[in-house]
């Protein structure tokens, strides 16, 4: 019964106001809200539902998400019997048409440090997983509304270094909707793109280095987002000036030298090469250099690092 379900608008062109708003009449749980901003983006409209919200808990969703029957019931009261916990996780299934039709989980809990899975790109949790306390979102200043991809990444990053107390129980009440499609989109493929992860990971790095949790692992698994963007982005753009500036990124948080800036996009030009000679010598003489530079100390078995 105390219920309130909060959509926001994000300039949609589809049915869905129309819809939503014909419900909203006969129904005074459901509010809609048009976001009248210029702003655009999930970061806005979640911060948008979260200041019109008036309930004590928060529980943030999108399209593709599908609540069980009992998820409401449960969250609220697992949260109430922890009220030293800012929020409480609970697994999430996948989905194509109904619940259970893949049998796959988003991921599965585990013993690993949830930061750290986060950091190296395992997210442990989906974004709907959690229940909030209202206040905790305030705490943490809320979504960050420049970041343009991987928001969910960077808040979940966010709320792990701010040492917010939560709980998990490995308990499936929601579903996401896995669509059958390439999960690349013809964006992912710009240079805008790859500086802009560029900027996200050092801005990741200052966070850490801020809550003092920058630890040789976490630079470890940061330098490798580095290094695979600026190998992806030798590939596709073939700019070397380019690569040097991501790994400038990485140099300015303290994960290499300014040294290995120039050393390391030299050996990846030298690598992407069509004559086969300079690229055996580029890719032989980057896998020595990393492997005896302690840049990735905790990543020496990776076979994706060393992937071709």
């Amino acid at each position: 019964k105390n219920l309130e379900v909060i959509v926001v608008n994000d300039h949609s062109d589809d049915h869905t106001f129309a819809l939503v708003s014909e419900m909203s009449k006969h129904d005074g749980r459901l509010k809609l809200i048009d976001n009248q901003t210029e702003k655009r983006g999930a970061p806005v409209c979640r911060n948008i539902g979260h200041k019109e919200s008036n309930g004590k808990y928060v529980i943030f969703l999108d399209a593709d998400d599908l609540l069980s029957r009992n998820c409401l019931e449960n969250r609220v009261n697992k949260i109430e019997n922890s009220p030293e916990c800012d929020f409480f996780v609970f697994q999430c299934e996948l989905f194509r048409e109904v619940p259970g039709d893949i049998g796959l989980y988003w991921n599965y809990f585990s013993s690993e440090n949830d930061l750290d899975r986060f950091i190296r790109v395992d997210t442990p949790w989906h974004t709907s997983g959690p229940i909030w306390k209202k206040s905790a979102i305030t705490a943490i200043g809320g979504w960050d509304e420049s970041v343009l991809a991987w928001q969910d990444w960077e808040f979940h990053i966010r709320a792990l270094i701010a040492n917010l107390s939560y709980k998990k129980e490995a308990v499936v009440d929601f579903y996401y909707r896995k669509e059958v499609k390439n999960s690349i989109s013809s964006k992912d493929g710009t240079i805008d793109r790859s500086l802009y992860f560029s900027e996200l990971y050092k801005s990741i790095c200052i966070y850490l280095m801020n809550g003092k949790k920058l630890t040789k692992k976490r630079k470890d698994y940061l330098f490798f987002r580095f290094f695979k963007l600026a190998q992806y982005s030798m590939f596709s753009f073939n700019d070397i000036n380019f690569v040097i500036k991501i790994l400038k990124n990485a140099n300015q948080v303290k994960l290499i030298n300014s040294f290995s800036v120039y050393f390391i996009s030299y050996l990846l030009f030298l690598f992407t090469r069509k004559n086969y000679l300079s690229n055996k010598i580029g890719w032989y003489a980057l896998k020595e250099y990393l492997l005896k530079s302690n840049y990735i100390g905790h990543l020496q078995g990776s076979t994706e690092l060393f992937k071709e």
